[in-house]
């Protein structure tokens, strides 16, 4: 390995927890309690997660001009046929 220093002193990174070492171990247990079960609402497969009426045609008329408009850039980049 020519040109690379290797360094000894470069280790896994060390975390000082003697600083707060004390006062971790001197610090009161407290109680824990669990809050109340939270029930899942799960939707079946088929309903749909996205909105639908009105806003399912705005995202796909917003699409068809992005792809649009992407196309059309593109077609700009190409390079002129020279006739």
């Amino acid at each position: 390995m020519r040109g690379r220093k290797i360094l000894k002193q470069n280790t896994l990174p060390h975390y000082d927890l003697n600083l707060i070492r004390s006062e971790l171990l001197n610090a009161e247990p407290h109680d824990v309690h669990l809050g109340p079960e939270e029930v899942l609402i799960v939707r079946p497969w088929w309903q749909p997660t996205v909105p639908f009426g009105i806003l399912r045609y705005v995202f796909w008329l917003a699409l068809i001009l992005v792809v649009s408009g992407l196309l059309f850039v593109i077609a700009r980049l190409l390079p002129q046929e020279s006739a």
